[in-house]
């Protein structure tokens, strides 16, 4: 993975010509070749316990973080409470975490989108996101199986929807 001069939405200009190993590829999509100073600004796409907890981990890093939920009531319960009350009941989040009910306002000047959402409900929600998707953004897959009905790998699914984006794919655990 290789990296040139460019300035993101946060206006920080990235180092020019780098190259980097497979080990700092990860930590260096998450950066999105910014300085350490600049944060990057992420949408969470899907507000259960996976992607709760990818969204706080950012927001424990230090970036900018607007995570969205479907359910209304837990919207409520992160931003008031720092807590996600149906999906990780008793564990603090981060305050640098918000929470919306509005899908495209969350990924609107987004570097980075990770979606965890359930993979039924894939394609509809990465359809309404679409427009909203900076052409720049990078976007990771954390949701997991495939496409009921057409059994397409999720990354397929998003390349058709979204052609020409940057997408990685990336798995954790079940819970």
């Amino acid at each position: 993975i290789s990296r040139g001069a460019s300035t993101g939405s946060s206006g920080c200009s990235s180092g020019g010509g780098a190259s980097l190993s497979a080990g700092s590829a990860m930590r260096s999509a998450v950066r999105l070749g910014k300085p350490r100073s600049c944060l990057t600004t992420v949408a969470g796409i899907g507000a259960g316990n996976w992607g709760t907890a990818l969204a706080d981990l950012l927001a424990r890093n230090g970036h900018a973080v607007r995570l969205w939920a479907f359910e209304p009531d837990v919207v409520a319960a992160i931003n008031a409470r720092h807590e996600n009350p149906l999906y990780l009941s008793g564990v603090p989040l981060s305050p640098g975490l918000t929470a919306t009910a509005d899908a495209p306002a969350a990924v609107r000047d987004a570097d980075l989108v990770v979606i965890a959402v359930p993979s039924h409900v894939f394609r509809a929600v990465v359809t309404g996101l679409a427009p909203s998707v900076r052409p720049e953004a990078l976007l990771i897959i954390a949701t997991k199986g495939l496409e009921p009905g057409s059994l397409a790998l999720l990354s397929t699914v998003t390349a058709e929807i979204l052609p020409g984006h940057r997408v990685v794919v990336l798995s954790g655990p079940s819970f």
